[in-house]
């Protein structure tokens, strides 16, 4: 079974039509109920959530998307243990990337499975520490 650590951005981009990548990202996170694993650390919710209640200004359906996601067919989420936040304070000192990147960066050093993000630093400053994708790369794998 195929595994990837998806971030915030992509599970934004897939709710968003207005989103330059949302085609590619849609088509990523609907791999989820074709029996592809998406990890993500549980600080995904709250990201989405802010996301979605800045750009609607509508806090009842950012709460409801975040449910709706945590109940997603073949969505994981991870806490944040202590040694998962040791690693991805290693990682946010090594790759110089924010503190929310460096969680899903070290999730998917922890377990071996690519990270798919849109955001330009986890790319590219990230590859340091594990294998990073853009929806449309990871598409390509499935």
């Amino acid at each position: 079974m195929r595994a990837f650590v998806v971030d915030a951005s992509v599970h934004v981009s897939a709710l968003n039509p207005h989103e330059p990548f949302h085609p590619q990202s849609r088509d990523f996170v609907a791999l989820a109920r074709r029996g592809v694993v998406l990890v993500s650390p549980e600080i995904l919710l709250p990201e989405v959530a802010a996301a979605v209640a800045r750009a609607l200004g509508n806090q009842e359906r950012a709460l409801r998307i975040a449910s709706a996601i945590r109940a997603m067919e073949g969505v994981r989420l991870v806490a944040v243990t202590e040694s998962l936040a040791d690693q991805a304070a290693a990682v946010a000192a090594r790759c110089r990337v924010r503190g929310c990147d460096a969680v899903y960066l070290a999730l998917a050093r922890e377990t071996g499975a690519p990270l798919v993000t849109l955001d330009r630093q986890q790319l590219e400053r990230g590859r340091a520490m594990a294998q990073t994708l853009t929806p449309e790369e990871a598409l390509k794998l499935v």
